[in-house]
C-alpha cells in the first residue's frame, strides 16, 4: 500500500517540476475540463480487452489504448472493435520493453512499424514503454507526428494487483484534469475490468466524465463527448 500511495500522492508541484523540464511531454490536463482521461497499456488481449470494453460501453465511458503493434498485429479484429466503438488508439510501440534502452534506430523503426499496423488518425499519441524516454525520443517521435503522453496517476497496478487497493487509490486521489495508467496484455493482467466496473460510476456519481486523452486535451473546456 505504502508504495501505491507513494506514486498517487505525488505532489502537483513535482509533476510541474517534470512538465517544466520537458515541456513537450504530457503528463496531465486541464481540471476545468471535468474530465478524467483514462488509458489502457499493453493491449490488445483476446480475454481482457473485450470485457474492458463491456464496462465501458456499460457506463458510458471511453478511453485511450495504448497498444503493442505486435499484440495489434496478433488481433487485428480487436483494434477495430476498439476503433468502432470509438475509442482512441495510441502507439505504444512493438512489444513490452523499456524502449529507452533499445536506441535511436530501434526506436525510429518500432514506432514507425506499430503506426502502420495501428493506423492512428490525428491525433497521435504514443507511450514509450515504461514510461522511460529521452530527447532523441521525443524528436524522433515529433518527426512522426506524434506527442508523448505520459500521466499524472499512475496506480503500480502492475505491481500491486489487488482489486480492492487499486480502486481505493483510484477513488482517494484521482481527480479532472489527471492522465489515469492502468494495464491488459497478458492472462495474469485480469484486475482490469473490474477495477474500471467500480471506479468508473465512482467517477461519474461525482460529476466527472471519463474519456480519451484527446477528450481531455483536445475538446472544448465544455466537456468534451
Amino acid at each position: 500500500m505504502i508504495a501505491g500511495c507513494a506514486v498517487v500522492w505525488t505532489p502537483g508541484p513535482l509533476i510541474s517540476l517534470a512538465e517544466l523540464g520537458s515541456p513537450d511531454v504530457v503528463f496531465r490536463g486541464a481540471p476545468e475540463a471535468g474530465i478524467i482521461a483514462l488509458t489502457i497499456d499493453d493491449g490488445p488481449h483476446p480475454e481482457t480487452t473485450p470485457e474492458i470494453l463491456a464496462v465501458l460501453d456499460r457506463h458510458g465511458a471511453w478511453a485511450t489504448f495504448f497498444l503493442l503493434g505486435e499484440n495489434a498485429q496478433a488481433y487485428p479484429e480487436l483494434v477495430e472493435t476498439i476503433r468502432d466503438r470509438g475509442h482512441e488508439i495510441g502507439n505504444h510501440l512493438m512489444r513490452d520493453e523499456r524502449s529507452v534502452t533499445r536506441g535511436r534506430e530501434t526506436f525510429q523503426r518500432d514506432l514507425a512499424v506499430a503506426d502502420s499496423i495501428l493506423a492512428i488518425d490525428e491525433p497521435k499519441w504514443f507511450r514509450p514503454g515504461s514510461g522511460w524516454y529521452a530527447d532523441w525520443m521525443l524528436e524522433e517521435a515529433e518527426r512522426q507526428g506524434y506527442t508523448c503522453v505520459l500521466a499524472s496517476a499512475y496506480m503500480q497496478d502492475v505491481k500491486i494487483r489487488r482489486v480492492g487497493l487499486i480502486q481505493w487509490l483510484l477513488k482517494r486521489r484521482v481527480r479532472p484534469g489527471d492522465i489515469v495508467v492502468l494495464h491488459e496484455g497478458s492472462d495474469s493482467r485480469r484486475w482490469t475490468p473490474a477495477v474500471l466496473d467500480e471506479v468508473i460510476p465512482y467517477w461519474q456519481d461525482r460529476g466527472w466524465a471519463v474519456g480519451t486523452v484527446g477528450d481531455l486535451l483536445v475538446q472544448p473546456a465544455e466537456g468534451g463527448r
